[in-house]
């Protein structure tokens, strides 16, 4: 929590307002001045990079100690606020009562005020990704907390404690304690980096010896080792943002000079540009749909929990992210129509009823939380609402309905030949839609999605009327069997074309009739059409009339 934490003690001090000097270097650096102790420690942050923290002696019980906090445990900030903390958040407690939230911010409870005496100064180095992650949780972003998140000079921390205990010690009429309280200290082990001549060379363009490298790694104050094949450079503490070889690149490159970096065309073999599959797919799905008079949304990958759970047609559990921005994007989406739903309720808020629209993206399953990454898994979808085509001279009002957005998706599967016939099964399973208007997609047999009307209650939830829609597993339907293309010449036989009428229960679906035709239709029959459905007068309650439509070739033309 704290590799090193270190402690001093500034007794008989008088709080006043800093000297004229001072203040004027705070306010030059955007620091407002309070008073003669806290301008010091921000004065000497300023300087040394090191975020120091003063205490009011009198105000700590016993010793202090650094802990983690307990879930749930409260705790007031020097700005008024009480923070809810969590057992990740690192604390300064004495032995009662927490007295500062580490590396953050200090506690109303100890703060130094006009009738502090002595005064206990901190200078403490604080685990960078436990700052970081209070800061961005209680939205808590100090100058203190950014320094600790970046990192700290571990040589300055208690240079910059004693010149701090002594400034106050000046500037207040106090008096340093002897010695210095260490909690804990860890040494830095200074970490050494590999790199070669050929390497720098090869990344800079440059033609540049190990003599030359090893005098720019002087000039920066690192020490370095000529080996057998390079240098092995050692870092200094006051930079601990250089981890890795590329770094010592950078480094090279700067104090050699960008204007002096060589100038050069990329080398290798250029290939032929081509489309992925992926996005060849994309622009596949556009075209069609976008022919069939609909227009592309884009959508956040993000978005609640509630929605990313609506539409499912297989078990997940959503994928959270930990620190979200807004509880409206707080979860992956495991679904593309709730999405659409929302531009939906957006354009009829604004009297906009005439919608039309698709949206090609990826959602994201997660089987278990043992599962780390989530599965992202290509979907296709589409929505529909209002009238499809308005009134024309030449036409009348085609509205939205179960039918027209069957169609579409019909077409979509079409585009991609896959081997095996389409089926349309009634479903109930999915709760957000219409129960008595939805059914499942099946192409070959395997369940690819779904189309049908939204369910009512989903419709209130989401403030629309009357919407369409599907939602189809592209990367399925995509890994399908394909067709190959074959040609087919047109029969010199004249064709039989023939309707006949059915009276049926209304439970027998088209589905059953015209695979009771295909049956007995034999080699003859090319194509089933169902062109006319009615119920009413003339016809028996629970019954159907059915016009079908049969096209017939002889077995000669085969």
């Amino acid at each position: 929590m704290a590799p090193t934490y270190k402690l001093r003690l500034v007794k008989g001090v008088k709080i006043a307002p800093s000297p004229t000097w001072l203040q004027i270097k705070l306010w030059t650096a955007g620091i407002r001045p309070i008073n003669n102790v806290v301008d010091v420690t921000n004065y000497i942050l300023v300087k040394y990079g090191q975020p120091l923290h003063a205490f009011d002696k009198n105000k700590i019980d016993g010793g202090i100690h650094v802990r983690s906090a307990k879930d749930g445990e409260t705790f007031t900030t020097l700005d008024g606020e009480d923070r809810e903390l969590a057992s990740a958040d690192v604390l300064i407690a004495d032995d009662t009562k927490p007295v500062a939230l580490a590396g953050v911010m200090g506690g109303l409870n100890s703060e130094i005020t006009d009738q502090t005496t002595d005064v206990l100064l901190e200078s403490a180095i604080f685990n960078p990704s436990r700052i970081r992650k209070t800061a961005r949780r209680l939205v808590l972003h100090s100058e203190a907390s950014q320094r600790f998140e970046r990192g700290i000079n571990y040589d300055t921390v208690e240079t910059a404690l004693n010149e701090a205990a002594q400034m106050i010690a000046d500037l207040a009429n106090g008096q340093v304690t002897e010695g210095i309280v260490t909690a804990t200290d860890t040494p830095r082990v200074l970490p050494t980096i590999h790199v070669s001549d050929q390497s720098i060379n090869k990344v800079l363009g440059t033609d540049l010896t190990t003599d030359n490298i090893k005098n720019i790694f002087d000039r920066l104050g690192f020490t370095s080792v000529n080996v057998n094949d390079g240098l092995d450079v050692t870092i200094p503490a006051r930079r601990w943002d250089i981890e890795i070889p590329a770094d010592l690149n950078e480094e090279v490159a700067r104090i050699y000079g960008y204007d002096n970096l060589p100038v050069s065309l990329p080398t290798g073999r250029m290939g032929v540009g081509a489309l992925t599959a992926t996005q060849k797919n994309e622009r596949a799905i556009r075209q069609v749909l976008e022919g069939l008079g609909l227009t592309q949304a884009i959508s956040y990958s993000l978005t609640t929990a509630d929605k990313a759970k609506m539409f499912l047609t297989r078990s997940s559990i959503e994928t959270k992210l930990s620190f979200p921005m807004t509880k409206d994007h707080s979860v992956l989406r495991m679904n593309l129509l709730s999405g659409l739903l929302d531009d939906v309720a957006y354009n009829q808020a604004r009297k906009v009823s005439d919608i039309a629209l698709y949206e090609y993206g990826r959602v994201f399953f997660k089987d278990g939380e043992e599962q780390v990454r989530p599965t992202e898994v290509s979907h296709v979808a589409g929505v529909v609402t209002g009238n499809f085509v308005n009134k024309s001279w030449s036409h009348g009002v085609v509205k939205a309905d179960f039918f027209l957005v069957k169609g579409m998706v019909e077409q979509v599967i079409r585009n991609f030949a896959p081997n095996g016939e389409v089926e349309f099964i009634a479903d109930d399973t999915i709760k957000e839609m219409h129960p008595g208007r939805t059914a499942k997609v099946l192409v070959h047999g395997k369940e690819v999605g779904f189309v049908g009307q939204i369910h009512p209650v989903v419709e209130k939830q989401f403030k629309i009327k009357d919407t369409y829609a599907f939602e189809l597993d592209f990367a399925l339907l995509d890994s399908l069997p394909k067709n190959a293309d074959q040609f087919t010449p047109i029969s010199k036989f004249p064709s039989v074309q023939r309707d006949i009428a059915l009276l049926v229960d209304e439970s027998v679906t088209n589905d059953d009739v015209v695979n009771i035709i295909a049956k007995r239709g034999g080699a003859y029959l090319i194509n089933t059409d169902l062109f006319d459905l009615y119920t009413g007068d003339n016809v028996a309650d629970g019954k159907s009339h059915l016009l079908i439509h049969l096209h017939l070739l002889t077995s000669a033309t085969h």
